[in-house]
């Protein structure tokens, strides 16, 4: 019951918030999680980003992630 949702839909189901709070504040927390995770990892130097959408498809970038966790593949 720590994930992001529970503690939300639980007090719009016990009648605290309406639906539309309750969507709004799901979303606010899901982005500030987000934000702490890009954070956290930003500060770890063997990170590898990819960015998808220089990939011309998803093969192409497994390819990539394959080839940084195993470079003899």
């Amino acid at each position: 019951m720590l994930g992001i949702g529970y503690k939300e839909v639980l007090a719009y189901l016990q009648g605290d918030c309406s639906l539309v709070d309750t969507i709004e504040i799901i979303q606010k927390n899901t982005r500030h999680l987000a934000k702490r995770q890009l954070t956290w990892f930003r500060r770890y130097d063997k990170m590898f980003w990819l960015n998808i959408s220089e990939y011309d498809d998803d093969n192409a970038a497994l390819e990539a992630m394959f080839a940084w966790v195993d470079p003899k593949l």
